[in-house]
């Protein structure tokens, strides 16, 4: 809370600050904004968990960043030699069907480059995220009357009292209880996959891969990996990479954590980076840098109604705030003896 509140202050004062200054003053001038997805339709998948760009939202946003940087690769990016450009390096998480229909148009217009991760196991709307499952029965349950032996059934069921802060609170350990509730209330994940097709299949990724732009991997399905055991962790990480360098035949792999990076050990990348030819593993940390190099922070652009002007400056004066106060930096250890 004190974190939330801290930004929203210093949102406030941000329009007082010159965008090339914050550039300048912070010597932050290659950034990683993420995105999941963007759409003028509401979509059930998501609705309940973060804020979704429309078009419109989305253009201002890439046209504010084109203004004050010019759009990366990140195939060309060397953590041991920072550019003398100011860059951003986009990348968009969880292969949704929308980074193929609405965001890659969008970027090849602009001419803007960047990285799709997907994961290994949802391409084909094969499985639907947990979290996906979650804001979807959030949704019936919002727009029906069930009754109260229903309410009372599920609760018996599952220990879930039906309203949305317990439903989101279920995680990747306890996920099943989502199935449990979704067949009591007679809703058919199976059917939502076929009928709203919510992933890119492995031909629209493709097709993204062939207009230039790169394809990573986020895991197989998208668990919390501070939640996981190590061995997990490990395996998650491996066999979704495995699948993006068959499938795609990439030969410079890249990850991208599921939700975050935190708790992640440090013999976590040693052992990663040891056995495999990846060049970038990316969290969600916001604008800070990684006691583990190879590891680069992205700023989430989805955690707020802000637009990407007054967020970008509301970052980089919390970037300042904490540069002073020697708190801009991830720090790891090691989380197994």
């Amino acid at each position: 809370m004190l974190k939330k509140y801290i930004v929203e202050l210093l949102s406030h004062f941000s329009s007082f600050f010159n965008m090339n200054s914050l550039i300048k003053y912070s010597n932050v001038n290659e950034i990683f904004p993420f995105w999941h997805v963007v759409s003028d339709e509401p979509l059930a998948h998501i609705q309940n968990l973060y804020q979704v760009r429309n078009t419109n939202q989305f253009e201002k946003d890439l046209d504010f960043l084109l203004k004050y940087y010019k759009p990366g690769n990140i195939t060309e990016y060397n953590y041991k030699n920072k550019s003398t450009e100011n860059k951003f390096y986009l990348s968009f998480d969880d292969g949704l069907q929308e980074c193929y229909s609405i965001i890659a148009p969008i970027l090849l217009r602009k001419g803007i480059h960047a990285t799709f991760f997907v994961n290994s196991g949802f391409v084909n709307n094969k499985a639907l995220f947990f979290k996906y499952k979650a804001s979807i029965l959030i949704d019936k349950i919002e727009k029906s009357n069930l009754s109260k032996s229903l309410i009372e059934e599920i609760q018996n069921k599952t220990g879930i009292i039906l309203n949305k802060k317990n439903i989101l609170s279920i995680n990747f350990e306890n996920k099943d209880k989502l199935d449990v509730i979704s067949n009591l209330l007679d809703i058919s994940f199976l059917d939502y996959l076929e009928n709203e097709e919510p992933y890119m299949t492995l031909t629209e990724i493709e097709q993204l891969q062939s207009q230039g732009f790169t394809i990573g991997a986020h895991s197989v399905n998208h668990p919390l990996y501070s939640q996981i055991p190590y061995n997990n962790q490990i395996s998650q990480t491996l066999d979704s990479l495995n699948y993006i360098a068959q499938k795609f035949n990439v030969k410079n792999k890249y990850f991208a954590f599921p939700f975050s990076d935190d708790g992640v050990g440090l013999e976590f990348f040693e052992e990663i980076f040891s056995k495999n030819n990846i060049q970038y593993t990316f969290g969600t940390a916001g604008m800070k840098h990684d006691v583990f190099k190879r590891n680069i922070q992205r700023i989430p652009m989805e955690k707020t109604q802000m637009s990407a002007q007054k967020y970008l400056k509301t970052m980089y004066l919390s970037y300042l705030a904490k540069k002073y106060l020697l708190s801009n930096t991830v720090e790891r250890k090691n989380i197994i003896d």
